[in-house]
């Protein structure tokens, strides 16, 4: 739970701008939710293999949307430690 929290204040203080630090972010994020990538694509209204490129890297969503990515992945991380908490 604690490297939920980190992994929260990192992306709500990050620089959406910085892509490498995106892919970082959201296959950590995806790593430690224990998030599968059908699960992801279906949250975001993107491919599977979209998902896939986002997590190794390879693309990355427009830069004005990775702001919107970071709200919701931590909308699933506050989900994630409320389910925790009870």
């Amino acid at each position: 739970m604690e490297e939920l929290e980190k992994l929260k204040k990192i992306m709500q203080e990050c620089d959406t701008d910085d892509t490498e630090l995106f892919q970082i972010n959201f296959s950590l994020c995806m790593e430690l939710l224990d998030a599968e990538d059908g699960e992801m694509c279906g949250y975001f209204g993107v491919s599977r293999p979209t998902v896939n490129r986002w997590k190794r890297g390879i693309t990355h969503p427009h830069p004005v949307m990775i702001e919107f990515v970071y709200e919701d992945l931590v909308k699933l991380i506050d989900i994630q430690l409320d389910m925790g908490k009870k």
